[in-house]
């Protein structure tokens, strides 16, 4: 769980990352490399839960609703700016986004 509030390792301004912030191979607009997942996001988010992490969770999912609702259901999203990458209108984005508001 600390891990995850590391800020030069998994804490930009629009979480998590899909590579440490501090790693060789990360590039925030690079497929699989660096960005941020909604669909990643919600699983992180499943499982903070589960664990008992229930504000951790809160908080990455107000997150993940705010990078969508600026930037809109892209595939996949910049850590650092938040800006969008991939495919326009992805319906997974879209889809988990709907479920993260319901809960």
């Amino acid at each position: 769980m600390e891990i995850m509030k590391r800020r030069r390792k998994y804490s930009p301004s629009f979480p998590l990352p899909s590579v440490p912030l501090d790693s060789s191979y990360f590039d925030p607009t690079r497929y699989w490399q660096g960005p941020t997942w909604v669909n990643m996001n919600w699983l992180i988010i499943d499982g903070l839960k589960r664990y008992g992490f229930a504000s951790e969770a809160e908080i990455l999912k107000n997150r993940t609703l705010f990078m969508v609702e600026k930037a809109g259901c892209s595939e996949y999203f910049n850590p650092t700016s938040g800006d969008p990458e991939g495919a326009s209108s992805f319906s997974w984005t879209a889809a988990l986004s709907i479920d993260l508001i319901k809960d």
